[in-house]
C-alpha cells in the first residue's frame, strides 16, 4: 500500500458541497491526502478550507489538507507577503500542510517555514535550491508536478525519433 495524494486543483468546483463530494470520494477508494489551490482568494478559500476540515471532523476521516497557496504561482505583487498573510489563516482554518509553488529562493522559503508549524511543500523547478538545502530550510515535501512525467516523455519522444531516422533500434541500447 502506498499512500496517495491528489492535487484537485480548486475542488473541482465552486460550490462547496460539491468540493466535499469530490473529497469523499477519493477518501471512499483510499486517497490519504489532498492539494487544494486558492484561486478563488484567500477569504473563500479560508471558508472552504473550513467547510473541508469540519466535514472530515464530524465524518470521522484522517485526510491530510495540504492548502496551496499561488502568490508565486501567478506572480502576484508582493508574492512572499501575501503568502506570509495567507499562512495562519489558512491553518486556523484546517490545513494540515502549506504549499508554495514556484518559490526558489532560500531566504524567502525559510521566511515561510519560520512562519508556520506546518509543514511546508514545495514544487522542483529548475533553480531550486539542492534537496540537502531545503531541508535545511524546513522544507518537508518536494512536489515535481508532471515535471518527471515531462523529463520521461521527452526522452522517449527522441528515442522514437532516432529509431526512425537510423531505421533501427540502436539506440535503444
Amino acid at each position: 500500500n502506498i499512500p496517495l495524494s491528489v492535487d484537485i486543483e480548486s475542488g473541482y468546483s465552486n460550490n462547496i458541497s460539491e468540493v466535499i463530494s469530490n473529497i469523499q470520494k477519493l477518501y471512499d477508494i483510499g486517497v490519504v491526502g489532498i492539494n487544494i489551490e486558492d484561486s478563488q482568494g484567500e477569504e473563500i478559500f479560508t471558508k472552504k478550507l473550513s467547510s473541508i476540515k469540519n466535514h472530515l471532523t464530524e465524518n470521522n476521516m484522517q485526510l491530510f489538507i495540504n492548502a496551496r497557496t499561488d502568490s508565486f504561482l501567478l506572480n502576484l505583487p508582493s508574492p512572499l507577503e501575501k503568502t506570509l498573510e495567507r499562512i495562519k489563516p489558512y491553518q486556523d482554518a484546517g490545513a494540515d500542510g502549506i504549499f508554495v509553488p514556484f518559490i526558489t529562493d532560500k531566504d524567502a522559503i525559510k521566511k515561510i517555514t519560520s512562519a508556520t508549524a506546518l509543514p511546508v511543500n514545495v514544487l522542483c523547478m529548475p533553480d531550486l535550491s539542492f534537496i540537502e538545502t531545503l531541508a535545511e530550510c524546513g522544507v518537508r515535501r518536494i512536489s515535481m508536478g508532471n515535471y518527471l512525467f515531462k523529463a520521461h516523455y521527452n526522452h522517449l519522444e527522441t528515442l522514437l525519433k532516432n529509431i526512425n531516422e537510423q531505421q533501427s533500434f540502436s539506440p535503444l541500447f
